[in-house]
């Protein structure tokens, strides 16, 4: 807007230049006219006046509606996200869905976090999930980031240098051992990182490691907490997703497409995993 104002003031600056160059002309015109030319200039004196103020009326107003749509927009969005009432009530009801499906599952239960969105998404949900597990139910929880991949928790708490998972599951002696890679992310709340790839690499997993390592997890946390990406990107993730108590895959509305939906569910039957759940968030 104030680049319009400075080249109307630029367009405007020669020609007032060029009136005042010209005092002779003037003088002769109005001598020439006769007693109406003085009037003739106040009319479009008074016109262009006129014109000018519709024009800084208009120029107003449309911006004073696009502050308020801006405004309207970003209070909505604040609604949205930051309600934190809203959220509160939808995680601690998952909170409870969840103890309601396992609550045959004595001493601590295992859960795979599946992704059918993105991984960003996915990692932030986890966290919200995870912290009103523990606050609703007074309980300890471990979330271990089993992607395999750099973009899970592990990338969004920026500890990527950590030993974690992978390390713990490599072929490559020596292993840490797991109490050595539990990180504390608040109070009973910890977390596994996904762990040095380069270091320790993972070609496979089996169940009997993953029923090993959930084993010796469920001793300590009431609630562990596997987050993986979409099942079928990667055959490592099958093993966990077989070995847990349940399986909960996020889905986002207006994000997931139906065919990776479909894919998932495929995958799922075809190695008869059938302790899902599935969890839509809203973009």
């Amino acid at each position: 807007m104030s680049a319009k104002l400075k080249l109307e003031a630029s367009d405007q600056e020669p020609a007032n230049q060029e009136a005042s160059n010209q005092p002779n002309m003037e003088s002769e015109r109005s001598g020439q006219e006769g007693p109406f030319a003085h009037g003739r200039t106040e009319s479009k004196q008074s016109r262009s006046h006129a014109t000018k103020k519709v024009i800084a009326n208009a120029v107003a107003a449309t911006w004073s509606y696009i502050f308020d749509k801006a405004n309207a927009i970003l209070n909505g969005t604040k609604q949205r996200f930051s309600n934190p009432v809203l959220a509160s009530n939808a995680y601690r009801y998952l909170a409870r869905q969840v103890v309601q499906d396992l609550m045959e599952i004595e001493g601590g239960k295992s859960l795979v976090f599946s992704s059918g969105t993105d991984m960003t998404t996915n990692s932030e949900v986890l966290l919200m999930f995870s912290h009103f597990l523990q606050d609703e139910l007074s309980s300890s929880v471990i979330i271990i980031d089993a992607t395999f991949k750099a973009n899970g928790l592990t990338q969004l708490l920026k500890l990527g240098s950590r030993n974690g998972i992978m390390d713990i599951l490599s072929t490559k002696q020596p292993t840490p051992t797991i109490d050595s890679v539990i990180y504390s992310l608040k109070e009973n709340v910890s977390f596994i990182a996904r762990g040095n790839s380069a270091d320790h690499p993972v070609p496979y997993v089996t169940e009997q490691q993953a029923e090993s390592i959930i084993s010796e997890l469920t001793q300590e946390f009431d609630y562990v907490i596997f987050q993986q990406d979409q099942i079928q990107m990667d055959t490592r993730y099958l093993p966990f997703a077989k070995s847990v108590d349940l399986v909960l895959v996020h889905l986002e509305e207006r994000s997931t497409r139906i065919s990776s939906y479909d894919e998932i569910k495929e995958v799922f039957a075809d190695h008869q995993i059938y302790n899902t759940r599935y969890l839509l968030s809203e973009h």
